[in-house]
């Protein structure tokens, strides 16, 4: 099943995926590689930790120490005996309200990663509200790069533009990355700490009026898109969109309503590749 959804993505024109199933999700290096190889996409692995209730039982117990240099393995060696190393830090869960000492923990050895590999770090949410602005605090102070950090579901603050811009400012990347779930809500209740709630609102289109938005304020290096397919009832094969829909739909929308083809190239492929290089060798 997950060669031939992959297979729509390459079919409409897609080279690499980025595949942030982190520790503690079952995480599976070996069939990442299979479709690697079975379909002819590049496929950029994942490591750290997701959110608090998929922490390891003795996550209390672990040091920052301890959990960089696990991150750091998984990038220069491999997972466990494999040897497939990861390319990318995230998805690292990040929920807040209020921030947890394991989250924390888990954003400081993210970040001490970073700092020794080059990697860039994908945060999951990275907190709600202001949140996520302490939490870029806290991978500054470890000594991270900032233009190599990614703010994920960035749909959920579509609507704040303000906020996004603060962030932008930081030099981080904006990556919207809920494009194209389905869902039909009986009623809207919007979240007192964010504008919007993807799965009870279009926050697709919601990002298609804010893109332009934030290119017209000069940030179009910054922004980077993507679907976040986690779910069964997101393939194509269980009725959703798979991973083809926004190179099927959302891009022909950005055209329509006047996005330039090197715009769309930018988010597409130099901004990806940017933040997906490492800076130096490993």
């Amino acid at each position: 099943t997950a060669i031939d959804e992959a297979t729509h993505f390459r079919d409409w024109g897609g080279n690499t995926m980025v595949e942030v199933t982190s520790i503690g999700l079952k995480r599976d290096p070996v069939a990442i590689r299979q479709v690697s190889y079975a379909v002819g996409l590049n496929i950029v692995m994942g490591t750290g930790w997701y959110q608090k209730a998929y922490h390891p039982s003795d996550m209390d117990r672990r040091t920052v120490e301890d959990l960089t240099d696990e991150i750091v393995r998984d990038i220069t060696v491999g997972v466990g005996n494999t040897g497939i190393r990861s390319g990318i830090i995230g998805e690292v869960g990040v929920e807040g309200n209020p921030l947890t000492v394991n989250e924390i923990k888990s954003i400081r050895a993210a970040a001490r990663a970073s700092r020794a590999t080059g990697a860039a770090i994908s945060f999951h949410r990275g907190g709600k509200g202001r949140e996520r602005i302490e939490v870029l605090g806290v991978v500054s102070e470890e000594g991270a790069d900032l233009t190599r950090t990614i703010m994920g579901h960035s749909d959920w603050i579509a609507g704040d533009i303000p906020l996004i811009v603060e962030l932008l400012k930081l030099g981080v990347y904006i990556q919207f990355d809920l494009l194209g779930r389905v869902s039909a809500p009986m009623s809207f209740k919007p979240y007192p700490d964010e504008m919007v709630n993807p799965r009870d609102f279009a926050s697709t289109a919601l990002v298609a009026e804010a893109i332009p938005q934030l290119i017209e304020l000069g940030y179009e290096d910054q922004i980077l898109l993507s679907q976040d397919v986690c779910n069964k009832d997101q393939l194509k094969c269980c009725g959703g969109t798979g991973y083809s829909f926004i190179l099927e739909k959302f891009l022909p929308r950005l055209r329509s309503i006047g996005v330039a083809e090197n715009t769309i190239n930018k988010f597409m492929v130099e901004n990806p590749k940017r933040v997906l290089t490492f800076p130096f060798n490993l």
